[in-house]
């Protein structure tokens, strides 16, 4: 076993788990302990990513997917669109954690992203703006992963992109009347 590569990925899976529980709404496990720990989690796998790193390539392509579902699953934007924001379940703090990861990832991990990582960075930091309430920019956001979706025939997310722009720009439409 290495430090890095797979302990980062054991970590990731652990994170990926408690994320999955949390996306889908189970609340009996919906505490802010459960919450915590699942923010442990995916710390720790960002943590042995780093690690590795620097002579690992694929160490470093995991520490971009980690940042990116950090961020994806705090704001809670998985696996649907849904027409308001959980905004009771976000707290500042989270906004602060999805910003810092999708910062670190733009900022020291950009080059050589692939298509697919790029694609969910742009509809986390959607997601952001949208908690945010800049729906315009949440709007631009959304329609740039649509934009790599399509150029890079993802069917999957074309389908869940186009139904996140098409919310958006009804909802930024409805702030113009």
């Amino acid at each position: 076993m290495q430090v890095g590569r797979d302990t980062g990925e054991i970590w990731y899976n652990v994170a990926a788990l408690f994320a999955q529980v949390l996306n889908d709404g189970c609340t009996a496990v919906l505490t802010s302990d459960f919450k915590a720990q699942a923010t442990e989690a995916i710390q720790h796998a960002k943590d042995h990513y780093k690690q590795g790193g620097d002579e690992d390539e694929s160490c470093r392509n995991k520490l971009r997917r980690a940042h990116i579902r950090h961020a994806m699953s705090i704001l809670g934007c998985w696996s649907e669109v849904r027409p308001t924001n959980r905004s009771d379940d976000v707290t500042e703090d989270d906004l602060r954690q999805a910003v810092d990861s999708l910062d670190e990832v733009e900022r020291n991990l950009w080059d050589g992203i692939p298509n697919r990582m790029r694609y969910y960075w742009y509809l986390a930091r959607s997601d952001l703006f949208r908690y945010k309430n800049s729906i315009q920019r949440a709007l631009e956001m959304a329609e740039e992963a649509l934009r790599i979706a399509k150029e890079s025939q993802f069917p999957s997310e074309v389908h869940f992109a186009a139904d996140r722009v098409k919310l958006l720009s009804k909802l930024v439409s409805g702030k113009h009347h």
